[in-house]
């Protein structure tokens, strides 16, 4: 399997901290989304499904899609049109407005090639309007990236979908006392953040996104986002202090059961993010096993086996100092409120 990064196309290519390049097999699928981590998730799960992809085009790294980003978005889409080398094409469209969603839908529904759509938070509105335009909607990257790769050609049933571990969630609510009723995320990647507060919508209706000073002791679940407002050069992709920090102060919290960490792999990344936060991790649980509560970590590392940090090496190092894994943005988000849900 080549190494060789993707190319870029368009002009959001942006920081350091945004992905400039996708370590993932060659193949006929086209990506069009924003330069971060909602991309570079699909991206990775297309890999874990043996997909290969053909392109990577790099549009607007805005948190939220409106008429705006639509454009650079249908731009991207029309520039795989002409591209030979793509037989489906897969648009992130992140946190819609109505209005842009349903004008993404009706450009992709005039596609020359077939367009999957991955809209984390879709309504339903939104996901009857693609059914009816022939444009498929998927509200979880996992199942996107599955339908790209089944659209290529590849069989989901020779595929390990890494489906979830109900007895692992049954061990883990068995752990938790009453009171550890909420889940803290603490992520470095605001895409991988926004799909597991969509999911954790779904079950829960005390969902809050935290910002980097706010929401500690707060009685809801709480995610935070704790690079979008970092400097480069001290982004928690590549400086753990904050983060460690953070960790330390919510595994104090007696009401809290679940911290979910995330780790990206790749270019801007920090050359060993797992190792970086170890220390933290195995303070935050042994305080709490002083405590007499189990704290429950569960990590996610975004990346393939062509990263230059190692993706096996990553989670190991997780597993081994008694983190669990989770193989997919998707499985963390559902993993995470599952671990929590009603006992």
């Amino acid at each position: 399997m080549p190494d060789e990064a993707l190319a870029v196309r368009g002009t959001a290519a942006g920081s350091a901290r945004s992905v400039t390049c996708i370590h993932a097999r060659r193949g006929r699928i086209g990506l069009v989304g924003p330069p971060g981590s909602a991309s570079q998730e699909v991206a990775a799960r297309i890999h874990d499904f043996t997909g290969g992809m053909s392109t990577f085009v790099a549009t607007s790294s805005a948190a939220t899609t409106t008429i705006r980003e639509i454009d650079a978005i249908v731009a991207g889409v029309d520039a795989l049109q002409s591209d030979a080398a793509s037989t489906v094409v897969v648009v992130v469209a992140p946190r819609p407005t109505p209005m842009a969603a349903a004008t993404l839908i009706e450009k992709l529904a005039g596609a020359r090639i077939p367009a999957i759509a991955c809209v984390v938070g879709a309504d339903e509105a939104t996901i009857a309007l693609g059914t009816s335009r022939d444009v498929p909607v998927y509200t979880r990257s996992k199942t996107a990236a599955l339908a790209a790769v089944t659209a290529d050609g590849v069989d989901p049933e020779s595929l390990d979908l890494h489906p979830l571990n109900e007895p692992l969630i049954a061990e883990v609510r068995a752990m938790l006392a009453p009171e550890q009723r909420y889940i803290r995320g603490l992520f470095t990647a605001g895409g991988l953040r926004a799909e597991a507060i969509a999911l954790a919508r779904e079950f829960h209706p005390d969902v809050r996104e935290g910002a980097p000073d706010a929401g500690v002791g707060t009685p809801a679940h709480v995610f935070w986002d704790l690079g979008a407002s970092a400097a480069d050069d001290r982004h928690p992709k590549t400086d753990a202090r904050a983060r460690s920090r953070l960790l330390r102060a919510t595994s104090a919290d007696p009401a809290v059961g679940v911290v979910v960490l995330d780790f990206v792999l790749g270019a801007g990344a920090d050359d060993d993010p797992v190792g970086a936060m170890l220390p933290a991790i195995r303070a935050a649980k042994g305080a709490a096993a002083d405590r007499g509560r189990h704290l429950e970590v569960l990590g996610y590392v975004l990346g393939t086996d062509a990263d230059p940090q190692g993706l096996a090496a990553q989670t190991a190092m997780l597993q081994d100092a008694g983190v669990t894994w989770a193989s997919s943005a998707t499985n963390t988000g559902l993993l995470a409120r599952a671990f929590v849900a009603a006992r």
